[in-house]
C-alpha cells in the first residue's frame, strides 16, 4: 500500500530489552507498519540503544549503576526505595542522556508510536516520566502521537504518574489497549468522547513474517520457560512468604515428573540474565538428583528466541510472550499465569482456557500439566481473527495520523 504524508514513525517501546518478548513486540509493530509503507524506528524507552549492547554485560561507571548494585536487595524488596532509584536515575542522568537523541529523532519522523508491551504501569515510577518526555517532545515537534497495544498497570497509578498519564492519553490521537483491565481503566480516566480501542497483543502477527520448521518428529519434547520467583512476588500474595528454594524446588518436581513420564524436558529462557540464573540453579538442582536436562543457550536476539521455541512441540511457560510466540507457530503452550496481564491479554483472543493460575504449581503434580498437552486443540480460526483485528486496528491508527 502507498501512504502519502506518513513515511517513517518513531516507535517508543522496550525494543532492546534483555526480555526478548519485547523485541518481538516491537518487530511486530514494525511489520504491520511495513504493511503500509511505513517504516518503524525503535527507540528504547529504557535508553538502551541496541540489543546486542543491552545483552553484553558491561562495567557501568556511574554513581548510579554503583548505587544499584550496593543496595540491589533492599531496592528490590520496598517499593518507595525502587521508585527514588528510578526517579533519581532518571531526572539526573537518563533524561539528560537521552534528550538529544529523541529530539533528533522525533523531529525527523512524520509521527510518534508509543508502542506495545506493559509500558503504562507505575510499579516503580520507571515508566512515567519516560512516557511523559516523549509526549512533550511530539507536543513541541508537533508529531502525532498514538497509543498502541499496550497494557496498563493492574497496580494502579500513584497521583503524580495519574496526572502524566492523563495528559499524554488526552494528547493521543489514537489509543490501542490489549486486554479488557487497560481497557476499563483508560476509559475511566478520559472523558466519554475519547475513544479507546481494543485489540489481540500485536505479538500474535509473529507466524506472519517469522516461519520455522517446527520439532514435529519428537512430541516428547517439553520446554520449560520461568523467571525469578521476584517477579511473582509482585503480584501474588501467596508467593510472598516463598523461600526461593521452595520456588526452585517447585520447577524441579515438576520436571522430575516430566523425566519419570518420558519427557524430554529443554529449559529456555527468554533472555533476561536473571531468568538463565534462575534455569541454571534449576539444572544443577536437577543434576545433584541424578536427572539429566538441556538447558538452551540465553538467547541473544528476538530471532534466537524464535528458533528455540519452535523446537518445542511442547512448552509450560510462564513469560507470556514465550507462549503467544510457540502457541503463533504451531506448538502447545501452557501458559502460567502470575500477572493479571496474562489471563487479560490470552482472554482478549478467546483462549482463557489455557491459561492455569501459578498457585497451581504447588499443587499439581506433573500428569496434570502433561493431560492438558494430550489434550491441546489448536484453533487457526482463533488466530486468524485475532490478526484481523489487530490489521484493522493498525489501519485505523494510519488513517488517523494521515489526516492529522
Amino acid at each position: 500500500m502507498n501512504n502519502v504524508g506518513i513515511n517513517k514513525i518513531a516507535v517508543f517501546s522496550e525494543c532492546y530489552s534483555h526480555n526478548l518478548g519485547d523485541g518481538v513486540i516491537f518487530d511486530s509493530i514494525s511489520f504491520l507498519l511495513s504493511n503500509f509503507g511505513i517504516e518503524a524506528v525503535p527507540i528504547d524507552l529504557s535508553g538502551r540503544e541496541s540489543c546486542s549492547a543491552s545483552m553484553v554485560q558491561e562495567i557501568d561507571a556511574s554513581l548510579f549503576t554503583f548505587v544499584r548494585n550496593v543496595m540491589r536487595v533492599p531496592i528490590r524488596r520496598y517499593g518507595t526505595l525502587r521508585k527514588l532509584c528510578s526517579t533519581s536515575k532518571w531526572y539526573l542522568y537518563d533524561m539528560q542522556k537521552t534528550h538529544d537523541r529523541w529530539s533528533h529523532i522525533i523531529k525527523s519522523v512524520d509521527a510518534v508510536i508509543i508502542g506495545g508491551g506493559q509500558l503504562l504501569t507505575d510499579i516503580d515510577f520507571g515508566f512515567p516520566p519516560k512516557i511523559f518526555k516523549v509526549a512533550k517532545l511530539a507536543q513541541y515537534y508537533k508529531k502525532p502521537l498514538c497509543i498502541l497495544g499496550c497494557g496498563v498497570g493492574s497496580t494502579g497509578w500513584s497521583l503524580v504518574a495519574r496526572n502524566i498519564y492523563d495528559y499524554v492519553l488526552r494528547r493521543a490521537e489514537y489509543i490501542s489497549v490489549r486486554d479488557e483491565d487497560s481497557l476499563n481503566m483508560i476509559r475511566n480516566r478520559l472523558p466519554s468522547s475519547v475513544k479507546v480501542n481494543l485489540h489481540p497483543d500485536v505479538a500474535f502477527m509473529i507466524n506472519q513474517f517469522q516461519n520455522y520448521s517446527l520439532n514435529l518428529s519428537d512430541n516428547k519434547v517439553v520446554g520449560f520457560n520461568f523467571q525469578p520467583l521476584l517477579n511473582f512476588k509482585k503480584f501474588l500474595p501467596s508467593f510472598n512468604s516463598l523461600s526461593n528454594d521452595t520456588y526452585l524446588n517447585l520447577w524441579v518436581r515438576l520436571i522430575q515428573g516430566a523425566c519419570v513420564a518420558g519427557y524430554r524436558p529443554v529449559i529456555v529462557t527468554n533472555g533476561h540474565p536473571l531468568d538463565y540464573e534462575t534455569a541454571r540453579s534449576v539444572v544443577d538442582r536437577l543434576n545433584a538428583s541424578g536427572f539429566q536436562v538441556v538447558l538452551a543457550d540465553r538467547p541473544l536476539s528476538s530471532e534466537a528466541l524464535i528458533r528455540q521455541l519452535a523446537d518445542l512441540p511442547n512448552l509450560l511457560c510462564t513469560r507470556m510472550h514465550a507462549g503467544i510466540i510457540s502457541y503463533c507457530l504451531g506448538n502447545k503452550v501452557i501458559p502460567i499465569s502470575w500477572d493479571p496481564k496474562v489471563v487479560g491479554v490470552w482472554s482478549n483472543v478467546g483462549l482463557e482456557d489455557l491459561v492455569v493460575s501459578a498457585e497451581d504449581l504447588f499443587i499439581r503434580e506433573w500428569n496434570y500439566f502433561e493431560n492438558i498437552f494430550d489434550n491441546f486443540v489448536h484453533s487457526p480460526k482463533i488466530l486468524e481473527c485475532a490478526q484481523k483485528k489487530i490489521l484493522s486496528a493498525m489501519s485505523d491508527c494510519v488513517q488517523i495520523l494521515k489526516k492529522s
